[in-house]
């Protein structure tokens, strides 16, 4: 994993099948704009690989305002434990709440992520950000 671009907070509530919410501040940052897309994402340096974070992408017109997953928006959430997988948003939204190109971006975002290999896997992710490059 590379080392963090962005300066800011991404602080996330997880709670992972159906268990104790746990709150988690991100301080491997990153903010991202690529041509027509918003990356924002957050991980726990140290942890077991995949390290454990979030990742959100946006394509599109990035402009303020409420995205569903699916509609141009996507996310997926690393527990951080040996042997899962990245899991992928199936329902969310991401909102912007504040955008200026190519330095900063702020807003929150909400989805459920299931295991693809195992379905019965699932998290509610939960996280405001508010984010810098540096």
């Amino acid at each position: 994993m590379k080392k963090s671009n962005a300066t800011g907070t991404i602080n996330a509530k997880i709670q992972e099948n159906d268990g104790a919410e746990i709150s988690l501040d991100f301080t491997t940052l990153y903010l991202d704009f690529s041509t027509g897309t918003l990356s924002v994402a957050g991980f726990v340096p140290g942890s077991t690989q995949p390290e454990q974070g979030l990742q959100c992408d946006l394509s599109g017109a990035i402009n303020p305002g409420v995205f569903p997953i699916g509609g141009g928006a996507s996310a997926f959430y690393n527990t951080g434990k040996p042997g899962d997988s990245s899991w992928n948003a199936v329902s969310g939204e991401i909102t912007v709440i504040a955008v200026d190109i190519n330095k900063s971006a702020s807003g929150k975002i909400e989805f459920i992520a299931r295991d693809a290999a195992n379905p019965t896997k699932h998290a509610i992710v939960s996280a405001k950000f508010d984010l810098t490059n540096i």
